[in-house]
């Protein structure tokens, strides 16, 4: 036997000692370090672990840190295992004690893609606790099924704006064009008295579109936020017809900034887009 082969899983066992001994020192920084940058390089290094139940846990746990950044690392780790073991941690710590760690379990599930985690969501958009509702619709939105729709809707109501906002953009993302009720949802959410809500429900009704979308999104050219304007202008310009022309023409003097541009120029592109899509639509009857 050559000394390459008898030195070979020498050599083997001992890397393998050596990496267990960084995680293990990874898995104490993650538990025990006063200073957040620590904490989070320690998960980081631990998605690169194996995925044991004592990393696992550690990084469930870590969801209810205190540094966002450590929540994050954290949830990108387990994102990495998708292990079963993982996904039912993720699912009990949304009955856990903390809001942090209920917040961030919920956003991760969502992630995660797994339709057995859409009645646990719905348990948690009842949580008292704002955050949680909020990353509970978020994640039942990227979810999308019938099921998660029916969560979303009956929350049209909650008593917090951030949550009537992921709600409404959770049910443009879920495909309410799928479901009439969920774009009876949207509509009714045009008048939400917070600007941010109605500016999302405009966002959604220009991804599902739908009847009463386009005259909706019209009237809204006129409400008083500028960022509510400009979105149902950004939206028309992906659903509207001829009809839009006008109301978005009078918004061509409209200076106040917001989206990154100002009013006037996303009503212009807006207008730009209509017309190029119905000279498309022309063409297509001549062809045809």
């Amino acid at each position: 036997m050559g000394i390459v082969q008898q030195v070979g899983p020498k050599l083997k066992a001992f890397i393998g000692r050596f990496r267990s001994k960084d995680w293990e020192e990874a898995l104490h920084d993650l538990k025990e370090s006063s200073i957040p940058k620590v904490r989070w390089e320690a998960a980081e290094k631990l998605a690169k672990a194996p995925p044991r139940p004592e990393v696992i846990e550690a990084l469930v746990e870590a969801l209810g840190d205190k540094h966002p950044f450590v929540r994050w690392k954290a949830g990108e780790a387990l994102l990495a295992f998708r292990r079963e073991e993982a996904f039912r941690l993720l699912v009990e710590s949304l009955g856990n004690r903390s809001p942090l760690r209920r917040a961030a379990a919920a956003e991760i599930l969502g992630r995660w893609g797994d339709p057995r985690a859409v009645e646990p969501l719905c348990k948690a958009l009842k949580s008292r606790n704002q955050d949680v509702r909020w990353s509970a619709a978020e994640a039942l939105g990227r979810l999308g099924s019938p099921e998660a729709l029916d969560c979303l809707m009956k929350a049209a109501r909650d008593e917090a704006w951030g949550v009537r906002m992921a709600l409404a953009l959770s049910l443009g993302k879920a495909g309410g064009r799928r479901d009439a009720d969920a774009l009876q949802t949207l509509l009714k959410l045009l008048a939400d008295p917070h600007p941010s809500v109605r500016s999302a429900a405009a966002r959604s009704l220009g991804w599902v579109g739908g009847d009463g979308g386009e005259q909706a999104l019209i009237e809204l050219l006129t409400d008083k936020h500028p960022q509510v304007r400009a979105e149902a202008a950004q939206a028309l310009g992906r659903i509207g017809g001829e009809r839009a022309l006008k109301p978005l023409q009078e918004l061509l003097g409209d200076e106040e900034e917001t989206l990154g541009a100002t009013v006037s120029q996303v009503a212009q592109a807006a207008i730009n887009s209509i017309r190029r899509r119905l000279l498309l639509g022309r063409l297509g009857l001549r062809r045809g």
